[in-house]
């Protein structure tokens, strides 16, 4: 069975490292991570060229890990190699790399496992895909924004069983303001998977519970075991001064692998 992922290019650009300002070309994905499986070995991503101009793209794989007590990416070498994690480039086919589309027009890149693929189960692998956009000729002597314009996507090769045991702990809450709170925690992970998800922050009264804030994109990969969350809120008009508890949840968004499934949950006094 195939997946299909979405990837956009629209007017503002999405990347996790810096780059310049200045262009008209960015990239959103509608599925931000691949993971293939014994039972899925092949995933279509579709790039549309959303611009007024043909524009020619490159599709790479590269390396980023997760670092320090917050988890910060970082970008390596294609040849540097970092404990616990297992990258996943020589077991990826990429096709096509490199592509041209029309303006408006879209195009699909197949991500798969190789045929002669040697992955051992129970065994996590990972690198990042890399769609840039390449610049004209005319540009290639000069340095230029459209170059390096693009998006970087995980994919994860897992066959066999995986599991991961997640807590929230060291929770502290601080009123920073009239009405608005410092949330700080660390999310603690063990397993032979990484995970990602949403936090939820609810407001508990009696039997009522009201969402106050999500945040999506929360991820630790299998080189942590803890990541430090520091975030900001504010109390809705609606229960100002009536929460009794919050109520934080780490919440699974991947949509083809255990949609909302709760890593974790815990309560704190208002």
């Amino acid at each position: 069975m195939k997946n299909k992922y979405y990837i956009i290019l629209l007017s503002v650009f999405l990347l996790s490292f810096a780059i310049l300002a200045k262009s008209s070309f960015a990239i959103s994905v509608e599925s931000n991570r691949l993971i293939l499986s014994d039972k899925n070995k092949t995933a279509l991503m579709t790039i549309k060229n959303s611009s007024n101009s043909e524009k020619s793209y490159k599709i790479e794989l590269v390396h980023y890990y997760m670092h320090g007590k917050l988890g910060t990416l970082k970008k390596i070498s294609i040849d540097e190699n970092i404990k616990n994690v297992n990258w996943a480039d020589d077991f990826i086919e990429i096709s096509p790399k490199f592509l041209t589309i029309p303006a408006g027009k879209e195009a699909e890149v197949k991500i798969s496992v190789k045929n002669n693929a040697k992955i051992e189960e129970n065994i996590e692998y990972r690198s990042h895909i890399l769609v840039q956009t390449v610049p004209d000729d005319k540009k290639q002597t000069n340095f230029s924004a459209d170059a390096v314009v693009g998006m970087i996507n995980p994919v994860f090769i897992r066959y066999g069983s995986f599991n991961a045991d997640v807590d929230i702990k060291n929770i502290t809450l601080t009123n920073i303001d009239a009405g608005k709170y410092k949330l700080k925690f660390n999310i603690t992970r063990e397993g032979n998977k990484s995970i990602y998800g949403k936090i939820k922050i609810s407001c508990l009264t009696g039997k009522e519970k009201v969402i106050i804030k999500e945040i999506y994109g929360l991820a630790v990969y299998k080189e942590l075991t803890n990541k430090e969350v520091s975030l900001n809120f504010a109390d809705t008009d609606e229960h100002k001064n009536k929460c009794e508890k919050i109520e934080l949840a780490y919440i699974s968004t991947i949509k083809y692998n255990s949609p909302n499934k709760i890593w974790a949950r815990k309560e704190v006094n208002f």
